[in-house]
């Protein structure tokens, strides 16, 4: 099986795979929701008019076929108490029956006697119109919840539709074909619509697109597919009237005619039941009714459609990308050791990432360069939206077209705003139905074309990259100096070869403070003393004594260096050369218009040639020997000629063939000529060649009898032609001579062709050779082809040399903008070309020898002193090129010389002194000179000063800031560079001519979008077809696509669209029809996550797939057993790839994230946010319930009605203000729809949209999250004994949907349960094990204990002074894969100190991880202090006074000023939340009110009570009693069990304080505040509490370390007493 027959087998595997999911209904009450227009609602909340829509209606691009506002109940009408009293039944429900009481039982008021009194008609009649008033109310209340419930059933749609958008569309339907026998039930006419919600006016709006093509009206007839006795084929024909009419389900003017013609098509038996007595109607028959409907149902996916065009093209071309090969298991020749060393090739700066960026991302933008596919796993929360946004920018800029993938939109939905904004516009996000971004996308892209070009961009852009570069060098050079400055910080000082430590130099030098004042100011670093002692004391006393100043006023001046001036014989022979030069100049110019100026030759006053770029460049003759010939006239029209395709070219072309044609003819003939001649006396070589053709015939068919035609051809043609002289004799001669003619033939045509393309244009004529013309010609061949073809391939070549050595081509030639005559003024100029060379050539001679005088004189002028006189005679006579004058003043620099060598040594010495001290040399030179014993000493102790103070003075902080600085530069110049390159690369492309259709439909669509205007004109049905035809041929202008899966399928067209790089998110739902798009791409990134939600099987035979595997790809592709149900395209693409992890966790606080990282990840994430990150506490909550699951069905409706109480209660409290929220069901989706239901019943839509509240399974949130969300698990245990064990599930399948429902809250998680772990779940059952990490989520955080944390002695003494200030300091603090040296605490907040001088981080690789961990921690919020060797080792003290200072500033404290509230304050929102829920659950339980959307079945005359957790409960039912006074408490009839468990609760809470009070156990009851007592730890009655506690099944645990409650002494902590 060859390589196309492996990925064919996969792909018809994967179409039969996606046909047996395939579900054609034949009866739309089968689909997922419907409603016929007839039965929604008539009410003033509702605009809805279908049956009278007119043509304006159908001429607008969209309108709104319905509006429904919610409307509000009516207030209960007003009655009398006296009246009412006399009713039996709620007066203020509407609900109620009322009855009029006959009699009623009164009590006295002042005699305790009870009498019964009898209705009066008076009474009885006022009540009765009472009555009557009221039966309108409640007839309206009525209506007014027949539209609140469809308001209700339309938003649940609303969001339904909005979860699966890739799997279920909204359409409206009509044409309904029924067939009552085969229980055929559905419409032909199908037109996708869309609900719009105006959440500000509370109105949902069903949009009925009328222009867009993915909302345009489709003739559906797939349910009659196995109908028999009918005729589908002539039906089809109605598509095309559909098209041309752009008809619409809803138009009634026109569907009418349209039904018959269908069903009458269709088959005889079909009835329009308009036109039919349904009394005639048989039970076979095929009837078509106008009966309007909209429904729900589920999308066409059109994967197999796109996969039969993907093998045909296969088949037909054979392309197949390298990933899909390898996925096959076909080996790829590419070697891994250059794939190596390309990736060390590849430098960190030509990535272009405009957001922060990690080594990961790094890493994958390097491994996509040199492989066809990268698989990256990106577990929940580490950034695959930021990533793939990263990556977009470098592929854009790179020129690269991208399309960005998903099973949902959900992970694709905020990527573009993640995009810099100046490039969106070449990113087209098509998540829905929606083309609008295209639109926009298109618009950019025109209004760009309009104001730049690629070139101007092309300028900016190379500014760009060196301003970027730049940047990227100084922010090397500051964390150079950084690391330096760390470096040493960390190093003993090493002087002379000697080592100091920064202590030992700090003690010495506050031990002798005068030390340093012998050698003034500041000396150069870590350099050796410059003098000797010997050297010091000629300073100070020896260099009196041998110069006084007398002596030393004559050289004060100073003299110049011999060196300084060339000798006698050197200088004369520079005039003499320049004089040469310049004669020689003269001499080649004369006679013409050059003139040599300012390093330019000019001609007639303009610049020819710059003389800088041809010294640089011109290395010898450049110009081809073709050139350098006479050019004559033909040459220059060969030249023109081939400038076009034209018909000169072509003449040229003809040409060249016919002297190679003649040629070759030629030399065949020689051989067969040889001792050959052919005599054709005075006849015409057509008149020869007829004759010998009729011999020749006549030979081949002499005739019948008496060979009559050889005879008659032989008397014709008689002796006129001869062969050697004799008669021919037979065929073969024939055939010899005619071929002989023909080369005459040829020869002569070459002639007229050479006249009239050589010899009228100058060239040599026919005549002048003699009959030589065919080797002639065959000889210049060469040269015709080379003038030829020298426009194309020679004219820029020479012109970009001519340009290159600095030759002005604008004054060389013409100005022209003709092309022939530009063509024509470079061949003439040939020889002016070689001229121009050789005087440039004299010229820079001339230049050079001007330029060793000039450098002379200005050397000699440096050095000249205004007042000296012998440099200013030597400066004289090099000016007036004196030579004898030199002579006479050099020597007499010599004679002084010998007298200054005292000087000089003085001098010597003090130069050295200055080059390293120079305060010290003003000193010496002034003779202040400070007597020094030792001056080698001396000199040490100050470098080692100056070191230290060095380290000081230099703070790293201030580098910090540069670089940070930096950071903030590169980042802006990446994102300006990615923005240019990526425009720049969009308008190339446009401008290409092979492009010009993109060009001018841009353009063009522009117009045309102006000339629709409004759209309400005759034209504009026209012109926005035209428009929409312009914009497919704009859409190749556009580099990058966002889209989920479905739509890449709908919109583009697998086989045809072929992108550079394909990023396909959330690959791990994605099923094996994702394949689909390894196809359409050069090159691949998949990223998922084979721990999250996997693709579902659900309805599907397994043994029917394995029928299709062992068909299709059994044995012949690899890994073939792991093509099932379940498998994603990232479980695949996995076993050929190696996944690259993202393992920075950047979304949940760490108690969150600590379940999934522990059970799914083996602790590789590392959450890099910090608890205090999020001001609702706490992050993780048990919250139970006494919830019963329902027998039937997975519903728990106290756990359902809880979690909406808890959402409500959040929304009326500030710290939830700006928070979303999320509902997820840990056990199938009937929760969901109960939970959903509740939420639109109980939530106002305006908040369920402004906090985005969605709810629904694991799968539906993977790819999302939100701030708070709350998880229900449904599960309760009703019997006897623990439940049945729930493990993993098949394929770790449950254990994926907890892993992604544990990992979707950012701030906040709430778990809502009607389970005890200990008692309901068995050891091992997933339940078990979360509600576990529930109870106790900091016990699932990764945390290892230090016992010996200082890791140097300085680190040591820091901790000790913080700690004796009573700062509260963690030691070796873990974030992440990072440790801190120390973390100070303080309530909630956290501030880094790290000590800088250790020996432990000293070495580069060590030090660059730790710039690298300090940037990236406080990217996440983490703030650093840093603390200096340098500077504590100096002075202790005052460093520390600044730590203490910098911290006070941040917020952190010594813990004696913790506040004993903190721990309230931190349990005060939960308990907020709690009671408001109660409060709230409570009204419900009390209000008579029962809701009819719920669907579940409750009493008439019992209302349901939902209980809350105990602690809540008895804490409000406290405050009840104390306020309202009330002895007794009703909670109705769902009570009886939770008393139960109460008194269970009191027994404990009597057993335990009993035994505590016996024991003499001190303990705080911290119940009301955070439900938690606190029993002090004992260490004698440890093992007796402990014992107490596990025999009363107790939840508790020992704080070690104790609380600020405790005082910080230890105690047991017991939970949910």
């Amino acid at each position: 099986m060859d390589d196309k027959e492996k990925v064919i087998a996969l792909y018809n595997y994967i179409a039969e795979v996606s046909k047996s999911f395939k579900d054609t209904k034949i009866n739309f009450t089968e689909e997922k929701w419907f409603s016929f227009f007839d039965d929604i609602p008539k009410h003033e909340n509702i605009i809805f008019d279908y049956k009278n829509l007119d043509n304006s209606y159908f001429e607008n691009e969209e309108n709104r076929l319905l509006e429904i506002k919610k409307p509000t109940f009516l207030k209960p009408l007003f009655l009398d108490e006296n009246l009412l009293k006399w009713l039996e039944g709620d007066w203020k429900d509407y609900k109620s029956t009322l009855t009029i009481k006959e009699e009623i039982v009164t009590e006295e008021d002042k005699e305790d006697i009870s009498k019964i009194i009898n209705i009066s008609s008076e009474i009885k009649e006022k009540i009765e119109k009472e009555l009557e008033k009221r039966e309108v109310w409640v007839k309206e209340q009525i209506l007014i919840e027949e539209v609140r419930t469809f308001f209700d059933t339309l938003y649940i749609k609303y969001l339904e539709l909005n979860k699966d958008s890739e799997t279920l569309e909204l359409v409206i339907g009509n044409g309904i074909v029924s067939i009552k026998n085969k229980n055929v039930y559905y419409p032909i006419l199908l037109k996708k619509v869309k609900i719009d919600f105006d959440a500000k006016n509370n109105v949902l709006i069903l949009v009925d697109p009328l222009t867009n093509e993915n909302f345009s009206t489709t003739l559906y007839t797939n349910f009659l597919n196995e109908i028999d006795d009918i005729n589908l084929t002539h039906v089809f024909e109605l598509e095309e009237e559909i098209k041309e009419k752009d008809l619409h389900p809803l138009n009634k003017k026109e569907i009418d005619d349209f039904f018959r013609k269908f069903i009458h098509r269709l088959s005889s038996n079909g009835y329009f039941i308009d036109d039919e007595e349904m009394l005639n109607i048989k039970e076979e028959d095929i009837l078509i009714e106008d009966k309007p409907l909209i429904f729900i149902r589920k999308k066409d996916t059109g994967i197999v459609k796109a996969i039969e065009s993907i093998v045909d093209r296969i088949e037909k071309y054979g392309e197949i990308p390298n990933q899909l090969l390898e996925l096959v298991g076909i080996i790829n020749n590419k070697e891994d050791s250059k794939k190596n060393n390309s990736i060390e090739n590849i430098k960190e700066e030509e990535i272009l990432f405009v957001k922060d960026t990690n080594r990961e991302q790094v890493d994958i933008a390097k491994q996509i360069e040199i492989n066809d596919a990268v698989v990256v796993q990106g577990p929940p929360g580490t950034g695959k939206t930021h990533t793939i946004a990263n990556l977009l920018g470098h592929f854009l800029a790179q020129g690269k077209n991208v399309l960005i993938t998903s099973h949902t939109k959900k992970a694709l939905r905020v990527l573009k705003e993640k995009i810099p904004k100046n490039i969106q516009g070449l990113c087209i996000s098509i998540l829905d139905d929606d083309n609008s971004d295209m639109r926009k996308s298109v618009e950019s892209i025109s209004e760009k074309m309009g104001h730049f070009t690629s070139d101007n961009l092309k300028k900016e852009v190379e500014e760009l990259e060196n301003i970027r570069i730049n940047e990227y060098n100084d922010l090397k050079d500051i964390n150079k100096k950084m690391y330096i400055i760390k470096h040493r910080e960390s190093q003993a000082i090493v002087f002379n070869g000697e080592s100091f430590s920064i202590q030992d130099i700090g003690t010495f030098l506050r031990n002798n403070p005068k030390i340093l004042e012998k050698i003034p100011g500041k000396i150069s670093d870590l350099v050796p003393c410059p003098i000797t002692n010997e050297e010091f004391r000629f300073l100070s006393n020896e260099y009196k004594e041998i110069i006084d100043k007398d002596e030393e006023k004559e050289i004060t001046l100073g003299l110049n260096e011999l060196a300084d001036y060339l000798d006698e014989e050197a200088f004369k022979n520079l005039i003499d050369s320049k004089k040469v030069s310049e004669n020689e100049f003269k001499e080649i110019i004369k006679g013409t218009d050059f003139i040599y100026k300012n390093k330019y030759l000019l001609i007639n006053d303009k610049e020819l040639v710059d003389l800088e770029k041809f010294k640089e460049n011109y290395s010898g003759d450049f110009i081809p020997k073709e050139l350098k010939k006479n050019i004559e006239k033909w040459k220059i029209e060969a030249a023109i000629a081939g400038l076009t395709n034209g018909g000169n070219r072509i003449n040229w072309q003809n040409f060249i063939e016919e002297i190679k044609r003649t040629y070759k003819y030629s030399s065949d003939m020689t051989p067969k000529l040889f001792k050959k001649k052919i005599n054709f006396s005075d006849l015409s070589l057509a008149n020869a060649k007829q004759l010998v053709q009729d011999l020749k015939n006549a030979f081949d068919n002499p005739g019948f009898l008496l060979n009559l035609n050889l005879k008659k051809a032989k008397n014709n043609i008689g002796d006129k032609v001869t062969l050697n002289g004799e008669l021919i004799k037979d065929t073969s001669e024939c055939t010899l001579i005619l071929e002989y003619l023909d080369l005459l033939i040829q020869e002569k045509e070459l002639k007229e062709s050479w006249k009239e393309l050589i010899e009228k244009n100058e060239g040599i004529s026919v005549d002048s050779l003699d009959g030589n013309l065919l080797d002639y010609a065959f000889e210049t061949l060469k040269d015709i082809e080379y003038f030829l073809n020298w426009t194309h391939s020679e004219k820029d070549n020479l012109l970009k040399n001519i340009e290159k050595i600095g030759i002005n081509k604008e004054n060389l030639f013409d100005d022209t903008d003709i092309s022939i005559e530009k063509i024509k003024n470079i061949l003439t100029s040939v020889k002016d070309i070689e001229k121009i060379i050789e005087v440039s050539n004299k010229a820079l001679n001339l230049a050079k020898k001007n330029e060793e005088y000039s450098s002379y004189l200005k050397n000699i002028d440096k050095i000249t002193k205004k007042n000296s006189i012998l440099d200013n005679e030597l400066k004289n006579s090099i000016e007036n090129e004196d030579t004898e004058k030199y002579s006479l003043y050099l020597e007499k620099l010599k004679n002084i010389l010998i007298k200054e060598n005292s000087y000089n040594k003085r001098k010597e010495i003090l130069s050295k002194i200055s080059k390293v001290a120079f305060d010290w040399y003003e000193a010496l030179r002034n003779g202040t000179v400070e007597p020094i014993e030792d001056v080698y000493e001396i000199w040490k102790w100050k470098q080692l000063s100056q070191e230290l103070e060095k380290l000081e003075k230099e703070p790293y902080e201030k580098l910090e800031k540069k670089a940070l600085e930096k950071v903030k530069n590169i980042r802006k110049a990446t994102l300006e560079l990615v923005e240019k390159k990526s425009w720049y690369h969009v308008l190339h492309f446009i401008e290409k001519k092979e492009n010009l259709l993109v060009s001018q439909a841009l353009r063009g669509w522009e117009q045309t979008i102006q000339k629709i205007g409004k759209g309400t004109g005759k034209n504009a049905p026209l012109y926005r077809k035209q428009a929409k035809e312009k914009m497919a041929t704009c859409q190749k202008a556009v580099p990058a696509w966002i889209m989920p899966m479905n739509k890449v399928i709908d919109t583009l067209n697998p086989a045809e669209n072929k992108f550079d790089i394909i990023i396909i998110d959330e690959a791990s739902q994605s099923d094996l029809s994702s394949l689909i798009l390894l196809y359409m791409a050069k090159k691949v990134i998949i990223v998922g996550d084979d721990k999250q939600v996997s693709p579902l099987d659900v309805g599907t035979s397994t043994e029917k797939i394995n029928t299709l595997r062992t068909k299709y790809i059994e044995r012949k592709i690899t890994n073939d057993d792991l093509y099932g149900l379940n498998s994603s395209l990232y479980s695949v693409a996995s076993t050929t790839y190696q996944p690259l992890m993202l393992k920075e966790h950047f979304r949940c606080v760490p108690e969150i994230i600590a379940y999934s990282n522990k059970t799914s990840y083996n602790f590789k994430i590392k959450p890099l946010r910090e608890s205090s990150s999020s001001i609702l506490k706490p992050a993780v909550i048990n919250y139970k319930v006494p919830g019963i699951r329902d027998d039937k069905r997975k519903i728990n409706i106290v756990e359902a009605k809880t979690i909406v109480a808890l959402i409500k209660a959040c929304l009326e409290l500030k710290e939830y203000a700006e928070s979303s929220f999320g509902v997820i069901s840990l056990l199938g989706d009937e929760q969901v729809e109960l939970i959903q239901k509740l939420i639109i019943e109980k939530i106002d839509t305006i908040d369920i949209e402004k906090h985005n509240i969605l709810c629904g399974n694991p799968s539906h949130f993977q790819g999302d999250e939100r701030d708070v969300m709350f998880l229900t698990m449904v599960d309760s245990n009703s019997g006897e004994g623990p439940l049945r064990m729930m493990t993993d599930g098949t394929e770790a399948a449950r254990k994926k949907r907890y892993n992604v429902a544990a990992s979707r809250a950012k701030d906040q998680m709430w778990v809502i349960n009607s389970l005890d772990a200990n008692n309901d779940l068995k050891t091992g059952d997933i339940r078990k094990e979360f509600l576990e990490y529930i109870n106790n989520p900091k016990d699932f955080i990764l945390t290892e204990e230090i016992e010996k944390n200082s890791e140097s002695i300085f680190e040591e003494e820091v901790v000790k002074y913080l700690v004796s200030e009573g700062y509260h300091i963690k030691q070796q603090w873990e974030v992440g894969a990072y440790r801190i040296d120390m973390v100070a605490l303080f309530q909630d907040k956290k501030i880094a100190i790290e000590c800088d001088g250790e020996k432990w981080h000293s070495t580069e690789e060590q030090i660059k991880q730790d710039m690298e961990r300090q940037s990236i921690l406080e990217r996440c919020g983490w703030e650093f202090i840093r603390i200096r060797g340098s500077k504590y080792f100096k002075n202790p003290e005052s460093t520390m006074k600044d730590v203490i200072d910098e911290l006070n500033k941040k917020g952190i404290y010594p813990e004696k000023m913790e506040s004993e509230n903190y721990l309230i304050k931190e349990e005060e929102l939960l308990n907020k939340v709690k009671t408001k829920a109660f409060e709230i659950l409570q009204s419900w339980n009390n209000s008579t009110e029962i809701s009819i959307d719920t669907q579940i079945e409750v009493s008439k005359t019992k209302s349901i009570n939902i209980p809350i957790s105990e602690e809540i409960e008895n804490e409000v039912i406290k405050e009840k009693l104390v306020k309202e006074d009330v002895q007794e408490i009703n909670f109705k009839d769902a009570t009886k069990e939770k008393i139960e468990v109460k008194n269970n609760h009191n027994i404990n809470e009597k057993d335990i304080f009993k035994f505590l009070d016996d024991e003499n156990i001190k303990y705080i009851d911290h119940r009301i505040f955070s439900g938690l007592l606190w029993v002090m730890y004992d260490e004698d009655k440890k093992e007796m509490i402990e014992n107490f506690f596990k025999k009363n099944n107790y939840n508790y645990f020992l704080e070690k370390r104790g609380t600020l409650l405790t005082s910080g002494k230890a105690a047991w902590r017991i939970k949910n007493l």
